[in-house]
C-alpha cells in the first residue's frame, strides 16, 4: 500500500552506501543535546545556511559545507552529529576510517567528495579522521595541501551536503585543512551537563526513579568524565 511504498522510499539505501552505515528518519534534534549552548548556536546557523541558501547569503552567513568536530573521545561528537541529521531531517552516512586504511588520504577524500555531490541533502561524516589524512598519513607539507587544494576548493558552490569530520586532536592536521573547515570545539560535560545526563539515564529506569539520588553528588563525584564514562557508569548501575 500507500504508506509501506512511503516507508521503504524513506528507508531506501542506495546499492553504493551498502559498505557504509547509512541512517534515514532520525527522530532527535539538537534539543535534545544536553548543554553545548555554544556549539548549538554554531549549528544553527549552519542549520540556517542548509535550510535556505539565498536568505543566508542575503544575511551574509557563510556557507558551512565543511565542519570538524574537535574533542577528546566520549564527548558528544557523534550523538551530535546525529542530532544535526535529524533536525534537517537528511540521510547520515557514516564512513568508518578502517574503510580506507588501505587506499590512503586522497581516495579516501575523494570518496566523501563524490558522496557529497552524488547525494545532494545528506551529512557525510567520516569518525577519527586523523587516522586516515593527518600530517602523519602525508609525505610533506605540500602534498598535504595539494590534495586538500584539489579536492575540497570549490565544495561550497559544489553541493548542499554537509561533510563532518571528526577529530580528537586538530594539532595533527595543517592549516590548509583547518582553513577550508568550520571547526567546534567539544570538551567534556561540565557539572550541570553530568548530572542532567544522569538524571536521564537513571530516571528512566522504575527502580532508581524510586530511589532518593543526589544528582548534585554524582555529577561532583564524576568530574574528568566524558559522557561515554557516565553512560557506562549507568548502565553499570542499571544492570
Amino acid at each position: 500500500n500507500g504508506k509501506n511504498l512511503n516507508k521503504a522510499v524513506r528507508d531506501y539505501v542506495p546499492s553504493s552506501l551498502h559498505y557504509h552505515h547509512t541512517l534515514n528518519n532520525i527522530k532527535i534534534g539538537l534539543s535534545d543535546i544536553i548543554g553545548k549552548e555554544k556549539i548549538k548556536s554554531e549549528l544553527a546557523k549552519v542549520i540556517a545556511s542548509f535550510k535556505k541558501k539565498t536568505l543566508a547569503k542575503r544575511l551574509g552567513l557563510k556557507r558551512h559545507n565543511l565542519l570538524v568536530f574537535e574533542g577528546p573521545c566520549g564527548t558528544g561528537k557523534t550523538f551530535v552529529v546525529k542530532a544535526l541529521a535529524g533536525e534537517l531531517k537528511c540521510p547520515l552516512i557514516s564512513i568508518s576510517a578502517k574503510d580506507f586504511m588501505d587506499s590512503g588520504p586522497k581516495r579516501a577524500l575523494s570518496s566523501m567528495i563524490s558522496y557529497a555531490k552524488r547525494f545532494e541533502n545528506s551529512i557525510i561524516f567520516l569518525d577519527e579522521a586523523e587516522k586516515i589524512i593527518g600530517r602523519h598519513s602525508m609525505d610533506e607539507d605540500a602534498m598535504y595541501d595539494g590534495i586538500l587544494n584539489e579536492t575540497f576548493d570549490g565544495v561550497n558552490s559544489a553541493t548542499n551536503a554537509i561533510i563532518i569530520f571528526a577529530v580528537n586532536n586538530m594539532g595533527k592536521f595543517g592549516l590548509g585543512f583547518s582553513d577550508r573547515f568550520l571547526s567546534i570545539r567539544f570538551e567534556l560535560p561540565n557539572i550541570k551537563e553530568r548530572r542532567e545526563f544522569c538524571h536521564n539515564m537513571l530516571n528512566k529506569a522504575q527502580k532508581m526513579a524510586d530511589m532518593p539520588l543526589d544528582y548534585d553528588e554524582i555529577a561532583r563525584a564524576t568530574e574528568g568524565k566524558s559522557f561515554r564514562d557516565l553512560e557506562k557508569m549507568c548502565n553499570y548501575a542499571l544492570s
